[in-house]
C-alpha cells in the first residue's frame, strides 16, 4: 500500500499524504462496493488516526465497516479489525 510506504519513509508531510491516499482508496472501494478492500483500507486509516490521537474516530470507522460483513468472519482482515475495535474500546 503506497500510504504505508509514505509513512515508512517519513517526512514532514507523510501522515497527511498517507491519509489523503487512504481516503481516496476508501472512496473508491465504496463506489465499487468492494467491502473487503474497504475494510483493509479502513484498517490502515484507523491505525493512522489512532497514532494521531483520533482513537474514537478510528474505532468508529472500523466498527461501521466491519459491521457490514455477513460472512468471512474468520478472514485475517475481519479478525484484525475486530481485535483493534476491542483494543480501542
Amino acid at each position: 500500500m503506497n500510504a504505508e510506504l509514505l509513512l515508512w519513509h517519513g517526512g514532514v508531510e507523510a501522515a497527511s499524504a498517507a491519509e489523503a491516499q487512504l481516503l481516496r482508496s476508501l472512496d473508491l472501494a465504496r463506489r465499487q462496493s468492494v467491502l473487503s478492500w474497504e475494510l483493509r483500507t479502513a484498517t490502515g486509516l484507523a491505525r493512522l488516526w489512532r497514532r494521531g490521537g483520533r482513537v474514537a474516530e478510528a474505532r468508529d470507522l472500523l466498527a461501521s465497516t466491519n459491521d457490514r460483513f455477513t460472512e468471512g468472519f474468520a478472514t485475517g482482515d475481519v479478525v484484525m479489525a475486530r481485535r483493534l475495535i476491542t483494543e480501542w474500546s
